[in-house]
């Protein structure tokens, strides 16, 4: 029998909690702005349903999407690189941290709002007879927002291939949910006539099992699915909103799957850490604004050089003018005058030096090229690539 849960999901699992920790950290030091939501304790959700879809199927995801996307597109740099809004970010770094798209995968912050988009998008699909079918996850929180019933009704009435993953993290931003929802969950999309699933974060084979389930059951009848995951946020809901009693935090992070997984397998785990990079794009970018601030200066600098050489040599061009122009009654030359290159030509020849004219034109070219890089990098401001 192959083995269900292998030890690249795992390596999949500690990727993303690294990455949110990381993030967090970022965030912490003033080196990220904006907001973010991480998935922390939720990653094998988003594995277990990433792995077994298929390239033309698509998914929708909300707020705290992070792992969603590092499950399905493993596009570690690009998702840096939007969080720090660098052009080479993801959605070149105008999305920030909800707003994502690539490879099938989109994302946004409004609650329930991408669940009808979802939801149109699989009924073209099947009307387009597209064997790909929709996924989109919410949390327990979003199960408060009307549009999300209005949902249910159409896929149940128009027969819409879409699974609808809600991943039940106890608490809707940071009011349990026994405080803010009545009944049970299940009995929602049952009403509607919708096929159930029901699986949790911590039982990982019957997790990955049941996913594979509800993704083939959606996939095979070209019917709608609603599939609730049990799992629990180890990190605040965003930055630092935590109002959740210490002790409860603690005993889910003591049955968390992949801090069970450590403890189990101390030599694997370390093994796994060592082999990820994650600050390597956030280090890359760090360099290369380095290496573009010495080049401002460097570059400040020979501008400066260029121009006092070519002062200087004007000056002396000028000088020896105005020293002839006096012996033969010319015009003098003003000191300040900005001299076209071909009338300098010219004035150096009558005076008999031409010779000084390579040196003026060779300052006078290198200060219009150092120039020119001098007002494309003001005008542009252009911003180093992350990766």
């Amino acid at each position: 029998m192959t083995k269900l849960i292998t030890d690249n999901y795992y390596a999949d699992a500690l990727l993303i909690r690294r990455t949110e920790d990381n993030f967090l950290d970022l965030f912490n030091q003033g080196k990220m702005n904006g907001t973010i939501h991480t998935s922390s304790g939720q990653e094998f959700s988003a594995i277990a349903f990433t792995s077994p879809l298929k390239d033309e199927d698509f998914i929708f995801s909300n707020h705290r999407c992070h792992g969603h996307y590092l499950a399905h597109t493993r596009d570690l740099n690009g998702l840096v690189a939007e969080l720090m809004g660098k052009e080479s970010g993801t959605c070149g770094g105008v999305g920030s941290s909800q707003h994502l798209y690539k490879k099938n995968f989109y994302s946004n912050g409004v609650q329930g709002g991408i669940v009808p988009v979802a939801a149109g998008m699989s009924l073209a699909a099947k009307k387009n007879n597209s064997k790909s079918i929709g996924l989109v996850f919410i949390g327990d929180g979003t199960l408060g927002e009307g549009v999300v019933y209005e949902t249910f009704n159409l896929c149940s009435l128009m027969k819409i291939p879409l699974l609808i993953v809600c991943e039940n993290n106890q608490y809707a931003q940071s009011t349990k949910i026994k405080d803010n929802l009545s009944g049970k969950i299940l009995d929602r999309p049952k009403a509607f006539g919708i096929e159930t699933f029901h699986s949790n974060t911590w039982d990982l084979k019957k997790l990955f099992s049941n996913a594979k389930e509800s993704i083939n059951f959606v996939r095979n009848s070209n019917l709608p699915a609603f599939h609730l995951i049990d799992t629990y946020r180890l990190n605040h809901h965003s930055k630092s909103d935590d109002n959740r009693d210490p002790e409860e935090v603690k005993e889910y992070v003591k049955k968390d799957p992949l801090n069970l997984f450590k403890a189990k397998n101390p030599k694997k785990f370390n093994s796994m850490l060592k082999e990820l990079k994650l600050l390597k794009p956030y280090h890359e970018h760090e360099k290369s604004c380095k290496e573009l601030e010495d080049f401002e200066n460097q570059k400040d600098l020979k501008l400066q050089s260029l121009r006092d050489k070519k002062k200087v040599t004007c000056n002396a061009i000028i000088d020896l003018f105005n020293r002839q122009a006096n012996i033969h009654n010319w015009d003098n030359i003003d000191e300040d005058e900005d001299l076209d290159i071909e009338e300098v030509q010219r004035k150096l020849m009558k005076v008999g030096r031409a010779e000084l004219f390579n040196e003026y034109k060779k300052t006078t070219e290198d200060g219009k090229l150092l120039q020119e890089i001098d007002n494309q990098a003001s005008s542009s401001k252009p911003r180093p690539a992350l990766i």
